[in-house]
């Protein structure tokens, strides 16, 4: 519901299907403020984004005045403001959520290409999860970015199990669009860091970390500001 809401309200003056966020509800054209509402602090930060403007951390760009976009790094800004924000509000915020399931299963097929039958069961997991539980429902309906992390735990996890650089990249790739993933994939990598005891893990966690460094190289002027601003 709270997705047609989002898509069909604003132009139709349907009823508005009230958000579980606790916002003051309010009709706009662009139903912004109708559900996706988590997906609006990075819609209006990545549309108002410059690599030129190193001062972007400390201004808010919140539509609800909420702190700055602490949790978002300009890589993730950045790759939004081409692609995804380019479309109308109502239709991003979807596209959004629809994508991050998309190159979940995706990594999930890639993983699992020689073992159909635990994609296949991966997938049915997956999608009873996502439809079928109420905290993933509102995930839906907030517009969250969480599923970014899950896609990097599953690269990680595979890099570790089969010993392949390329998952550690992808791995760090998926990271850098939500900070949030560091404490916990800093633990795991630390345990296999420590614990697995030969140079294969310290060159994979190397190329963790030399990937995840790479990606903020072409924001340089805006890691201090944004790490300032981290809370």
């Amino acid at each position: 519901k709270s997705t047609l809401d989002c898509i069909l309200a604003p132009q139709f003056g349907l009823p508005i299907i009230l958000p579980r966020h606790g916002f003051d509800v309010m009709t706009t054209i662009t139903g912004e403020k109708r559900a996706s509402i988590d997906f609006a602090h990075v819609y209006y930060a990545a549309n108002n984004f410059k690599i030129s403007n190193s001062n972007f951390y400390n201004e808010n760009h919140d539509i609800f005045g909420r702190s700055n976009v602490i949790a978002y790094t300009p890589q993730m800004l950045f790759i939004y403001k081409n692609s995804i924000c380019l479309l109308k509000y109502n239709y991003a915020a979807i596209f959004s959520s629809n994508l991050q399931i998309l190159l979940l299963l995706i990594s999930i097929l890639l993983i699992f290409r020689s073992e159909w039958k635990y994609a296949s069961i991966s997938w049915l997991v997956i999608i009873n999860l996502l439809f079928l539980s109420p905290i993933a429902l509102s995930w839906y309906e907030r517009g969250q970015f969480d599923l970014y992390i899950a896609i990097s735990f599953i690269w990680l996890l595979n890099g570790i199990q089969k010993d392949s650089k390329v998952s550690f990249i992808f791995s760090a790739f998926f990271a850098c669009f939500k900070l949030t993933s560091l404490p916990a994939l800093s633990i795991v990598l630390s345990i296999y860091f420590l614990f697995k005891g030969h140079k294969h893990a310290y060159i994979n966690t190397l190329i963790f970390a030399l990937a995840f460094i790479f990606t903020f190289l072409p924001f340089l002027h805006h890691i201090i500001p944004f790490f300032t601003n981290l809370q």
